[in-house]
C-alpha cells in the first residue's frame, strides 16, 4: 500500500499542504481533485520526491519513499521539462539512466509503439508540439513498470487518440498492481477509471469518495456538491 500520512508543506507564509492523508492500494487508481491552489501539484511533487515535506511521511509497504529505488516511481509533472537540444529518444534514455532502469531497448520500444512516438522519436524536443512532448513525458513516467505512478494533469495537450491510449495503458498498469495517483480537470476522464477520488482544498483532504460500485454519482457531481 502507498500511504501518504499527515503531509504538511509551507512556502514562506503560504501553507500548501496542511496535514493531508490518503492511501492507494496495489492495483488501485486514486484521483486527486480540487480547484487551482488546492495543493495537488505540491502533493504529487512530494510523493515523487521532487519536493521535501516539512512534516509527515510517504510510505510504500512501510518503506519511506525516499528509500525506494527511483526506477519504482514514474512521475509526470504538470509542466514537464526537457533539454531542448535532446531528441525524444535521447530524452527518454536520459530519464532511464537517471532512474537506473535497465534493458533500455526492452523498456522503451513498446512505449514508442503504444504512444505513437515513432514519427518523431529522433527529432529534437525543440521541434515538437506540446502534445508530442507530453507523449514523450508519459513514456518516461510509464516505462519500466513502476510500482508507483503519479500523473499531474496528463491530458493537457493530448489529442483524442492519445487520451484513449493513455486510458488503455492505465488499465494495464492497474491490472499488474501499480499504485496510481492522478489529477485532471477533465473529471469525465476519471469516471469508470479511477477507483476513488480524494478532494483537496487548501492542502487538506475535505472528502473521500466511495470506491467501486458503491459510488453512483459522477466525480463532477461530487465536486459540485
Amino acid at each position: 500500500m502507498l500511504l501518504v500520512r499527515e503531509i504538511t508543506k509551507a512556502f514562506g507564509s503560504t501553507r500548501a499542504m496542511d496535514g493531508a492523508t490518503l492511501s492507494v492500494r496495489s492495483g488501485e487508481m486514486v484521483a486527486v481533485v480540487g480547484p487551482n491552489g488546492a495543493g495537488k501539484s505540491t502533493l504529487f511533487n512530494i510523493v515523487a520526491g521532487v519536493t521535501t515535506a516539512d512534516a509527515g511521511a510517504c510510505l510504500l509497504d512501510d518503506t519511506p519513499l525516499p528509500e525506494v529505488p527511483l526506477s519504482s516511481i514514474g512521475f509526470l509533472p504538470e509542466k514537464p521539462y526537457f533539454y531542448q537540444s535532446f531528441t525524444a529518444r535521447e530524452s527518454i534514455r536520459f530519464d532511464q539512466a537517471m532512474r537506473g532502469i535497465e534493458d533500455q531497448d526492452k523498456a522503451i520500444e513498446p512505449l514508442i509503439q503504444h504512444l505513437r512516438l515513432s514519427d518523431f522519436i529522433d527529432k529534437r524536443m525543440a521541434a515538437l508540439s506540446q502534445g508530442m512532448a507530453k507523449r514523450v513525458a508519459l513514456a518516461c513516467a510509464l516505462m519500466g513498470a513502476p510500482e508507483v505512478i503519479v500523473l499531474d494533469e496528463p491530458l493537457n495537450g493530448l489529442d483524442i487518440q492519445s487520451v484513449i491510449t493513455l486510458k488503455e495503458q492505465l488499465v494495464l498498469h492497474k491490472q499488474r498492481g501499480a499504485h496510481i495517483l492522478i489529477s485532471s480537470h477533465v473529471l469525465t476522464f476519471l469516471d469508470g477509471l479511477a477507483d476513488k477520488a480524494v478532494f483537496l482544498d487548501k492542502g487538506r483532504v475535505v472528502y473521500e469518495s466511495e470506491g467501486g460500485s458503491a459510488r453512483e454519482e459522477t466525480y463532477q457531481q461530487l465536486f459540485l456538491e
